[in-house]
């Protein structure tokens, strides 16, 4: 049993607790114990797993803190413990694991700042956070904004601490994240602006930034051209921009015109305004038209 390589207990309708037993099984390479009733805390001796590099324990009833002793586990490339009740904060330790290209800790009730050893983890392709109660009610001292140290993550491809009360703005250093395809940071208390910086993520395909207290132009150009849905914006009372068919100030045109060439945002204004002009006047044109056609026809009219 010790020489196990690999345990597979998911959607098994099992209950009970993780008992300390399981650091015995110091071969075990893959362990997913998904879609269970497990519940209690995971005991420290899990970290005797040396060579685990999966780990699945999602969907189950496990609170507590997530234990420490994960650090010890340096071949470890993949840990979901989304869906459970985990509290207390993100152990600062994740950020040894050399090899941790997933880590899923979304749906739970961990608290505190997102630490910033997780700018180690320099294979992260996946960091789920959403939905817990990352929240500025922490320490002084401590902060619980958007850490800079996110934007080290190169290879990251899927950032997502929607639902949480993180405040603060938006870093700068995100445009660091080159291959990032999707980015949410919806439902929390996020201000400022959003930085022109993101147009020049060229894989980005998802900005969500909803239900925040963003303020200011939202960027055009490049990318940032391809993300329109209005739902990515809504509910951030201060945000302007093509995007959301809301003008800036700063783009009212003056009465004499603008230069040629003077900006590429103002000359997107004015092709968005004079595409929507031009569908109005034909729309009424239509109308027009089809009205002076039933008046001619009405001569013809047999009785």
């Amino acid at each position: 049993m010790t020489s196990l390589r690999f345990l597979y207990l998911n959607d098994g309708h099992f209950n009970g607790v993780l008992t300390p037993k399981v650091g015995k099984l110091q071969y075990l390479e893959s362990l997913d114990l998904r879609n269970n009733s497990l519940s209690g805390n995971i005991p420290e001796e899990i970290g005797n797993l040396t060579k685990l590099r999966e780990l699945y324990l999602a969907d189950n009833k496990f609170s507590g803190g997530i234990p420490s002793s994960i650090a010890n586990m340096m071949d470890l490339e993949v840990v979901n413990l989304s869906d459970n009740s985990f509290s207390k904060q993100i152990p600062t330790r994740i950020g040894r694991l050399p090899n941790m290209t997933t880590v899923v800790l979304h749906n739970n009730q961990l608290m505190g700042p997102i630490p910033s050893s997780i700018q180690n983890l320099s294979k992260l392709k996946v960091l789920h956070l959403q939905n817990n109660k990352l929240t500025e009610e922490i320490p002084i001292g401590i902060s619980s904004e958007i850490p800079e140290s996110l934007g080290n993550l190169k290879s990251l491809k899927e950032l997502n601490i929607s639902n949480n009360n993180i405040s603060g703005h938006i870093p700068v250093s995100s445009s660091n994240l080159k291959g990032i395809e999707s980015l949410d940071l919806s439902h929390s208390k996020i201000s400022s602006s959003i930085p022109k910086s993101l147009a020049k993520l060229g894989e980005l395909a998802i900005l969500d930034v909803s239900n925040n207290k963003l303020t200011g132009k939202i960027p055009v150009g490049e990318q940032m051209n391809t993300i329109n849905e209005l739902k990515y914006f809504a509910n951030n009372n201060g945000l302007c921009g093509m995007q959301i068919m809301i003008q800036c100030p700063e783009d009212i045109l003056p009465s004499e015109g603008i230069e040629i060439g003077e900006d590429d945002e103002k000359l997107s204004w004015i092709f968005w305004v004079g595409s929507w002009i031009g569908i109005l006047v034909g729309f009424f044109l239509s109308i027009l038209i089809m009205g002076y056609s039933l008046d001619f026809l009405q001569l013809f009219k047999i009785w």
